[in-house]
């Protein structure tokens, strides 16, 4: 099981400007987008434990300007790479 933390948020607009929710409460979904879905054979997520989680991180203020804070979201990603295009003779 490989795993990875991916963090969106700006590195221009501040919390004043910019403040992301999470999609829906949970902040993501696995599947029915339009892009490749689920048939995208690189990796795959393993479904019966909780592959994604979602946290919200607030970073402090800089001194010169106390009344902006930057948050960010942070999504922590657990899946499994496919063997499938990588096996010879497959």
């Amino acid at each position: 099981t490989l795993g990875c933390t991916l963090e969106f948020g700006s590195w221009v607009y501040s919390g004043l400007y910019l403040r992301m929710l999470k999609m829906d409460g949970t902040g993501f979904s696995i599947g029915g987008s339009e892009t490749a879905g689920q048939t995208f054979a690189e990796t795959k997520f393993p479904m019966d434990k909780d592959p994604v989680q979602c946290r919200e991180k607030i970073y402090p203020p800089y001194a010169s300007n106390p009344e902006e804070d930057w948050p960010v979201i942070l999504f922590d990603l657990k899946f499994t790479r496919s063997w499938h295009p990588y096996a010879r003779g497959y």
